[in-house]
């Protein structure tokens, strides 16, 4: 449901809302210490704003970035609250595909000809011809090139196929999008996300550094030093590990399951349920 315009005969609140989007328009900026973003992005996103927005689309992302509440934004303008966040989240959707479309850079895959990746995580195959054989007659068809659909692996990176000779092997994307966009000058071996997010690949947020770097960066220590406990499947106590990494050790397995176990994302590893011990746990 779009919200309505508040440009067409509005009153008491939306007039009050609309007054108050002229103020804000009149020294419209953005302030890149407080986006926490830089320069040039933030610039790109004016930009589109100014120019890419309808009039209501702008009215409503200005007077959001005001605010920044929905119910707020709701009462001032005397819509829901759901409508407006439907309507930002579309806003806000919109700027960033159009981000995107202004700041994709497109490079070739070494090795894999027909295959590029971008700067922002995505791989897709290039339009080729392709030899087949048609009632006996040996001729060339054109495959149209697609976006590649990736998948998650058991240890929360995306994965693409790529063929090449009629065999296909896995990729890292994040690994495709390092080697293509983020320098390596000391030629360091593994990569790793700024955010901790894996399946963020934009090319941003990714950076070289060795084993040692990738292991000890952001949380990722605290949340394996975590105290695990094993249960039987009838919820009977029957071990405390000091860290998730021993506990691994012990049934054999790699710590990320019992992680995800913990986290809800499967039910039982090596046929023990996992979750993390809380000392007055009884």
């Amino acid at each position: 449901m779009k919200a309505k315009r508040p440009t067409s005969k509005p009153s008491g609140n939306a007039e009050e809302a609309y007054r108050e989007f002229k103020d804000i328009e009149a020294d419209y900026v953005f302030d890149p210490s407080v986006m926490n973003e830089d320069e040039s992005r933030v610039r790109a996103v004016k930009w589109i704003i100014d120019n890419k927005l309808n009039r209501v689309d702008k009215t409503l992302i200005l007077l959001y970035a005001d605010c920044l509440s929905f119910r707020k934004l709701g009462k001032r303008m005397g819509f829901s609250h759901t409508t407006l966040r439907e309507e930002i989240t579309r806003i806000k959707k919109h700027i960033l595909e159009e981000y995107k479309a202004m700041n994709t850079v497109w490079k070739p895959i070494p090795g894999y000809e027909y295959y590029e990746v971008n700067n922002f995580g995505e791989v897709r195959s290039k339009d080729r011809m392709v030899s087949m054989v048609i009632k006996g007659t040996p001729c060339k068809s054109l495959r149209h090139g697609r976006m590649l659909v990736p998948f998650k692996s058991t240890c929360g990176y995306l994965n693409v196929q790529l063929s090449r000779n009629g065999k296909i092997k896995h990729f890292f994307v994040h690994r495709l999008v390092a080697e293509a966009f983020v320098p390596n000058p000391l030629h360091l071996s593994q990569v790793n996300h700024k955010d901790e997010n894996k399946t963020n690949n934009y090319a941003s947020n990714l950076e070289w550094c060795t084993a040692q770097e990738n292991s000890a960066y952001g949380t990722r220590p605290d949340r394996l030093s975590t105290k695990v406990a094993k249960y039987t499947k009838y919820g009977e106590l029957l071990q405390v590990y000091d860290s998730v990494t021993k506990a691994a050790e012990d049934v054999g397995c790699h710590y990320t399951s019992i992680v995800h176990c913990c986290n809800g994302k499967q039910k039982t590893v090596r046929g023990f349920v996992w979750k993390y011990w809380k000392e007055d746990a009884v």
